[in-house]
């Protein structure tokens, strides 16, 4: 019995150390490696679609529930005011560039109305 009990303390002890590491080691990577950058884009809303073309030719796609900032500086989240169906804008977006496999896509984090 004590061989499987020491393997219990030894697991729990990994699983302990795994629980604290690991989001330091993720929060570091992602301080130093993914950082937003803003990107002029013309949008069009659709429903519940939201297409939006970069200066640089990317199209990214707006998800629904996205965090914007409307004029008064307010941060809100859900559809952004200022892309609701029918909308044509030109307007700031914050992307992240993704990479994952050898697939790229850039991340709309944010999106300035």
């Amino acid at each position: 019995m004590s061989g499987l009990s020491s393997r219990r303390v030894w697991f729990g002890w990994l699983a302990v150390l795994a629980a604290v590491v690991a989001p330091l080691v993720t929060y570091q990577l992602g301080q130093h490696h993914a950082q937003a950058q803003p990107e002029p884009a013309n949008c069009v809303a659709g429903d519940p679609v939201i297409s939006c073309e970069l200066d640089d030719g990317w199209t990214v796609g707006v998800p629904p529930d996205v965090l914007w900032g409307d004029s008064a500086g307010v941060d809100m989240d859900g559809r952004p005011a200022c892309l609701q169906p029918g909308d044509r804008i030109r307007t700031t977006l914050w992307v992240v560039p993704v990479e994952v496999d050898g697939m790229e896509w850039r991340q709309v984090l944010r999106v300035e109305c």
